[in-house]
């Protein structure tokens, strides 16, 4: 009889745990650090974002990807390193103004639409790229610095010049 109390509280405690995971989140950056550090980045928090999370990268924060990550939708007010891994955001990117990318070493892969009013940095390798399945706008604000690397656009681009 114990041991099917204790199975059943077993199944039961997996369940909850396993209903947890299937919930997207907010994240929102409350200092600088690794994407993958929970406490550090993202606050109290539990875990790290999934690609089913909504993240925003705070200024005058600065996150660094190391490892492959993912996300649904992106929003970078400070600073997103990619070094050593790559990133799949699974929706939108919006890089606002002042905000940066700095891709040194990896691929990102955005699979929405890519608003860009900041500065996009790919440098170190000719296999670093973004590649952009979506629709791209960027407005005459935007600096890109592309060294030895490339942006791959499938879809749209809207460019917005301002007048003087």
């Amino acid at each position: 009889m114990m041991k099917l109390i204790k199975k059943k509280a077993l199944i039961l405690l997996s369940c909850l745990v396993a209903s947890f995971n299937l919930y997207a989140q907010d994240y929102s950056s409350t200092s600088t650090g690794a994407w993958n550090s929970n406490l550090l980045v993202w606050g109290l928090i539990t875990g790290v974002p999934g690609a089913a999370d909504d993240v925003l990268i705070n200024n005058p924060h600065i996150v660094t990807i190391a490892n492959n990550e993912s996300c649904n939708n992106l929003s970078i007010e400070g600073t997103l390193t990619i070094d050593g891994g790559d990133l799949t955001i699974n929706s939108d990117l919006e890089l606002e103004t002042g905000g940066t990318i700095d891709i040194q070493d990896g691929i990102t892969v955005i699979n929405g639409n890519f608003n860009c009013n900041g500065m996009l940095n790919i440098t170190s390798s000719p296999t670093n790229y973004v590649e952009l399945k979506g629709e791209l706008q960027k407005d005459g604000e935007t600096k890109w610095m592309v060294i030895d690397g490339s942006v791959r656009i499938y879809g749209d681009i809207e460019v917005y010049i301002n007048e003087i």
